[in-house]
């Protein structure tokens, strides 16, 4: 299904696939055929075409083929779980008992709110999330939207997709950091994290 991933995407697992191979063949001569052997290769994904497409990428780059997505290359065998099935790639608070733990860890680390406060007010006072609720309509949208909104900025671009306004280069800046800020929390929240025990 196109546009679950997006070509950056679908790239980067190409081109990690490939790096795979080259560390492969310096570390391990021999260890995988040049040519795709279904019983040497175990891969696991999510139900999401998603997951499914990053592992096809992944793939034909590991085995040197040209990168087919947004089509279907069938090449390839991999299981794919069902949510509540699926120990490995998900996790729930069913599934791990600290999963809550580290979730708040991640949402009340004292740098990550410090943070996310300065971007919003950055955003809000140089006048750029009104500026953005203006292109798209959505006058007096809360800063949560805000940041949705900048996430699928980002996907229907990186996806070939048309918007209906168009953004100049430091406004697009302006969306890629608010789109950006849970990769900032993660780098944050690590000390927290870390410093979970673990039972």
């Amino acid at each position: 299904m196109p546009h679950n991933l997006t070509m950056a995407g679908a790239l980067n697992h190409h081109a990690t696939g490939q790096t795979l191979r080259q560390v492969l063949e310096v570390l391990m001569p021999g260890f995988l055929s040049a040519e795709y052997v279904p019983e040497e290769v175990y891969v696991q994904t999510t139900c999401h075409a998603r997951t499914i497409d990053s592992a096809v990428a992944q793939l034909e780059g590991l085995y040197g083929m040209p990168l087919q997505f947004p089509d279907w290359d069938p090449t390839y065998e991999m299981t794919t779980m069902l949510c509540n099935e699926d120990y490995l790639l998900r996790m729930s608070r069913d599934m791990c008992h600290r999963y809550d733990r580290v979730r708040h860890a991640v949402q009340t680390e004292i740098a990550t709110e410090l943070m996310y406060s300065e971007i919003d007010y950055d955003m809000e006072r140089s006048g750029f999330y009104e500026k953005l609720r203006q292109l798209t309509g959505h006058k007096g949208d809360s800063l949560h939207h805000m940041h949705q909104l900048c996430d699928y900025i980002y996907w229907a671009l990186e996806s070939g997709l048309e918007l209906s306004f168009t953004m100049t280069e430091e406004e697009y800046r302006r969306c890629m950091i608010t789109k950006e800020k849970g990769v900032y929390s993660e780098f944050y929240a690590h000390e927290e994290l870390t410093a979970l025990p673990i039972h």
